[in-house]
């Protein structure tokens, strides 16, 4: 009877250590679950402020091809009205009759000092529009009339000059600053999407870290204690209780219950040496600073 309480006193104080081996593990389990659903919450925050950023980056790089586009065509009518204004009917003179599109293009870019590559599709467009007004100018004209209208002109761009050049002037600067703004905020979003897709990254690496099967070996760990330290000892005192034991010499009737307490030392030892290895692995110590004096070269 003495053997049989004592195999239930192991099993009993057993059970109080794997208990506590059990909770760590349930602990740890739980905290990996809370850390993770934290980690998959920053990452759906991300992918929201990510989502909003591309948004925004799409529609300012639209607003900026467009105003590009639009200074090109316009920096082409300037070519053609330039052209047309200084160069038609002086420096490029040809007979109105033997001229075609492509000769004024090639006039264009003879004395405008410009190369084909400045041409674009608006350079042809606005010649063809204007087509009429350079057969116009190169087309011979009365000595008297032409001295009228060169009157008229230098009157008429007098009165441009007082107040349309301010005018444009005043525009192209206001479209220069709100052009360098949305340029600037473009690059900004560049950089901030930067710093939350690096965030992500970190993030992610973290979350698939802290994976749930890391524990597997932590619960095939009970398995020895848990079977050498109290399932051993109730079987033994069960096959007591129902009377199947094997009838030994009194002398050899110590070597029963040395042998499960044997087993119950190792369950216990082997529990204390898990939660030991658990403890002495933890690494608390905080990584060295990248910009160290001689990295700064101080």
């Amino acid at each position: 009877m003495i053997s049989v309480q004592f195999y239930g006193v192991l099993a009993t104080t057993a059970s109080i250590f794997v208990g506590i081996l059990t909770a760590y593990l349930v602990t740890r389990l739980s905290d990996l679950k809370s850390e993770r659903a934290r980690l998959r919450r920053r990452i759906e925050s991300i992918d929201a402020e990510l989502r909003v950023l591309r948004s925004r980056h799409g529609f300012r790089m639209d607003w900026l091809e467009e105003t590009e586009n639009r200074w090109e065509q316009e920096s082409a009518e300037e070519n053609v009205d330039n052209f047309i204004e200084f160069n038609v009917g002086d420096e490029w003179d040809p007979h109105p009759d033997d001229v075609s599109v492509g000769d004024a293009i090639d006039g264009m870019l003879e004395h405008r000092d410009m190369t084909e590559e400045d041409l674009i599709q608006h350079h042809l467009d606005t010649v063809e529009e204007r087509w009429d007004e350079i057969i116009d100018k190169i087309q011979p004209r009365d000595p008297f009339l032409l001295s009228s209208n060169i009157s008229d002109a230098v009157i008429e761009s007098d009165a441009y000059t007082a107040a349309g050049w301010i005018t444009d002037a005043l525009w192209e600067i206001y479209d220069r600053e709100k052009y360098n703004s949305n340029n600037a905020e473009v690059m900004n979003i560049r950089r901030k999407a930067s710093q939350l897709e690096s965030e992500r990254d970190v993030l992610v690496e973290q979350y698939e870290t802290l994976n749930p099967k890391q524990l597997n070996e932590g619960i095939r760990a009970t398995i020895v204690p848990i079977t050498l330290s109290v399932i051993l000892p109730i079987f033994v005192r069960f096959l007591h209780e129902l009377g199947w034991v094997i009838t030994v010499p009194s002398i050899l009737a110590f070597i029963e219950p040395i042998i499960v307490l044997i087993a119950w030392f190792i369950g216990f030892f082997w529990t204390l040496y898990f939660v030991w290895e658990r403890i002495s692995n933890g690494d608390d110590e905080l990584p060295n600073s990248p910009l160290s004096q001689e990295s700064l070269g101080e």
